[in-house]
């Protein structure tokens, strides 16, 4: 196997492990319902509003997920 086959493997392990084709099946259904006119305004929103955030934020910040 070559440096590229290695790297591709990786990635492909990677991906799989954090669940991406779900993601991307999902995004792509709601696009496909939602028919948005700028389709990176709206994957910008659809991320934000599914992410999880990777810091605990301090108790009683005041958190908007109202985006778009």
């Amino acid at each position: 196997m070559n440096q590229y086959d290695e790297i591709m493997e990786a990635d492909k392990v990677y991906l799989e492990k954090v669940g991406m084709q779900d993601v991307l099946q999902q995004f792509v259904a709601d696009t496909m319902e939602t028919h948005p006119d700028n389709i990176y305004e709206y994957m910008m929103t659809w991320a934000t509003r599914r992410r999880t955030p990777s810091v605990a934020l301090p108790k009683g910040a005041d958190v908007n997920c109202d985006v778009g």
